[in-house]
């Protein structure tokens, strides 16, 4: 193929046949529709539908000694993790409501 000072690339990105000049056909309509892939790779446990996480870093020393009450009571970390939140908020005059079961207001 004699090269005649452009390239095929350039003659088709100017909308011409390798230097035949004759116009190239319109560009194909939109493609087929891309459906976005969910970020979870798992199903939302149903314990965990409707809830924010909290995440806090704690010396590794902390963390032994909440593990080591939890196995001491017998209890979920979870549960006291919740217990925790709802006794915050309750010392700052908020709902206890961590565990997503608002309490009355005491009168």
């Amino acid at each position: 193929m004699a090269n005649n000072g452009g390239s095929a690339v350039a003659d088709a990105m100017a909308g011409t046949a390798a230097g035949s000049g004759a116009a190239t056909a319109a560009p194909p309509g939109p493609g087929p529709v891309i459906e976005p892939t969910p970020l979870r790779r798992w199903p939302l446990s149903p314990s965990r539908e409707g809830r924010k996480a909290v995440v806090v870093h704690v010396d590794p020393k902390g963390f032994r000694e909440l593990k080591i009450l939890a196995l001491d009571l017998d209890r979920p970390l979870q549960s006291m993790m919740i217990e925790a939140i709802d006794d915050y908020l309750e010392r700052h005059d908020r709902p206890r409501c961590a565990n997503g079961l608002a309490e009355p207001a005491a009168e």
